[in-house]
This record gives C-alpha cells, sequence and structure tokens, in this order.
C-alpha cells in the first residue's frame, strides 16, 4: 500500500515539475511596436506570434511602446530584444543626433530593412483652412506620440519652412486620440506616421466628417530629403482613404532592430523564419504586401547589422 501510495506521489509530483521545466526553458522575448491607431501595433503582433509558433523554444510578447524613438531606447537597453524603427531614427540614436542629442544608443543591430514605408499623414477637417505644412502656424496640431517617429519627422519637414513648434499650440495625442480631438473640433490638425493605410485614419474616413490630408510642396521636399538623409517623397493615392485628391508627402523605411547581445543563433532563426513564411508575413498588414525582400540587407542608413542577420543574408544570397 505505501509502495504504491509513493508511485503515485511521483506520479503526481512530475505532473507538476514537467510544466514548470518546461516553461523555464522557454526564452521569453519582448517586440517593441506602438501603441493603437497606426500599422505598427498590429504587424508587432502578427510577427510575434508567427516566431512564437515556429521557433521551438521561444515566447514572444509584443509590447505597446512609444513608438521609434521610444524602441531605439528600449532595444538598446535590452528591456526590449526585438523592436520596429523608422531606420533613420536608428542612425541619429546610433550618433547621438536628433531626438537622442543626450545620449548615443550603439548596441541596436539592423535585422531587416524595408519592412514597409512610413509615411507622414497629419489630417485635418475641411474649412481648417491647412492645406499645407506652411499653414499650420496658430493652428492646434497633435504631434503624435512624444517618443514615436512621426515627430521628429514632423519637426524636420517644419524646419524647411521656417517654422517651429513655437508657432503652433502643439500636444502629443497618440493616433486614436488625435483623430478623436480633430473629430471632437479640439484640434485642427492630428498627425499620423504609419504605412498607409492607417487604422486611426480609415475610421476617420468611416466618419461623418469630411477631412483631407495636409501636403508638402514637392519643392520642399527635395529640401527635406537632401537635408535629412532616409526621407524621400511618397503620395498617398486619393483612393486609400476616399479622398478627392492625392497628397504629396514624405516617408522613410522602417525596419527592425535587435539588441546586439542577441543569441546569434537566435537572430539567425528569427529572420529565417520571417523569410521562409514570408506568404504569411504580407498577410499581416496590407502595407507589407509590397515588402522586397532583395533591401533585407540593405539599410538605408549606416547601422551595422546583427552577426546572425550577416550569416543568413549570405547563406541566401542576399549578402556577398
Amino acid at each position: 500500500m505505501r509502495k504504491a501510495t509513493l508511485v503515485w506521489f511521483i506520479f503526481l509530483s512530475l505532473l507538476v515539475v514537467a510544466p514548470q521545466r518546461a516553461a523555464a526553458a522557454q526564452k521569453l522575448l519582448s517586440f517593441a511596436t506602438a501603441r493603437l491607431g497606426g500599422s505598427w501595433a498590429g504587424i508587432g503582433a502578427g510577427l510575434a506570434k508567427l516566431l512564437t509558433e515556429k521557433i521551438p523554444g521561444i515566447s514572444i510578447k509584443a509590447e505597446s511602446t512609444g513608438g521609434g524613438v521610444a524602441n531605439n531606447k528600449l532595444v538598446h537597453s535590452g528591456q526590449s530584444d526585438i523592436g520596429l524603427t523608422v531606420e533613420r531614427l536608428t542612425l541619429l540614436a546610433r550618433i547621438g543626433k536628433g531626438p537622442f542629442k543626450k545620449k548615443k544608443f550603439t548596441k541596436n543591430r539592423m535585422l531587416l530593412s524595408g519592412i514597409q514605408v512610413g509615411v507622414l499623414q497629419i489630417a485635418t477637417l475641411e474649412g481648417s483652412g491647412i492645406k499645407t505644412l506652411g499653414d499650420l502656424k496658430g493652428k492646434r496640431v497633435s504631434a503624435g506620440p512624444a517618443r514615436g517617429g512621426g515627430n521628429p519627422a514632423l519637426k524636420f519637414s517644419l524646419l524647411v519652412h521656417g517654422i517651429t513648434y513655437k508657432d503652433f499650440k502643439v500636444s502629443y495625442l497618440n493616433y486614436a486620440q488625435g483623430k478623436n480631438a480633430l473629430i471632437d473640433g479640439n484640434l485642427d490638425a492630428a498627425l499620423t506616421y504609419a504605412a498607409i493605410p492607417v487604422p486611426a485614419l480609415k475610421e476617420l474616413q468611416a466618419g461623418r466628417k469630411k477631412w483631407r490630408l495636409v501636403g508638402i510642396k514637392p519643392e520642399k521636399v527635395v529640401q527635406i530629403a537632401k537635408r535629412f538623409k532616409g526621407y524621400f517623397r511618397v503620395t498617398v493615392p486619393a483612393k486609400a482613404y476616399g479622398l478627392a485628391q492625392d497628397t504629396i508627402t514624405i516617408g522613410a523605411r522602417n525596419g527592425l532592430i535587435v539588441n546586439a547581445d542577441l543569441d546569434n543563433k537566435l537572430v539567425y532563426q528569427i529572420i529565417k523564419t520571417i523569410d521562409q513564411n514570408l506568404d504569411t508575413v504580407k498577410k499581416i498588414h496590407p502595407s507589407l504586401k509590397k515588402m522586397n525582400r532583395k533591401i533585407w540587407a540593405k539599410s538605408s542608413v549606416p547601422v551595422p547589422y546583427h552577426p546572425g542577420a550577416i550569416r543568413y543574408y549570405k547563406e541566401v544570397g542576399l549578402l556577398k
């Protein structure tokens, strides 16, 4: 009887301990994305789910963050292992310029370049009198999250117009909040910086208010591109949001970064898994449909790649 009881006790103990050991063996990773209202939250969640399902022994959690600026700080510090980024911001973080001027963030490594194009898209209601960036003077403007990628993009763009944040009333709302404030009449213009289409702007399209995007004059776009490496001209098609006309603005490549200390084999597995499941990845968000793997190993800015990514790119011929 005692023997049977002992065997039963050991069996129950194994049932309890085995799952604990399995959980302990699971490597937990943090994926820095952005707040709801843009495309990054959904993209990060989709990639985290795919990688967790396909790579044994890891579990990746998509984290809501302030966006591009915040992600570079989080990945550098090791608080996040992977992050979405505006590639130009990763360069600025590395050299300690722009929104990173108080410190250099040198532990970020490129994983993948050109996952999508982030686009500066500023919404305003019809009748606001705002048609181009030069018309923002004296207005109430949301510059997006303070640590997001849109805030520096707007600042850089305003500089070629001779305008600073001192020339209008600025607030820092996430994209959903900005959209709501615009509808409620508490804002004159609301910034989003994300791939087309932006969820918050699609919601605006579905509403009753008539609105449009604030454009940038072509000659100003040329000046921005010359002065601030990484930005280029983007045309937002009218059909993207059911608007009356196309809008000229700026955009920049977005990419994926990882912490320099992340295990080489794991980074290799991550990029390999993304590549081998590209059809699934492209279904995560409409902006990923045009992703071109030929530029993954060709960052738009001089930021080093992680050795694990380099190994994979060389194996598949994307890097010599």
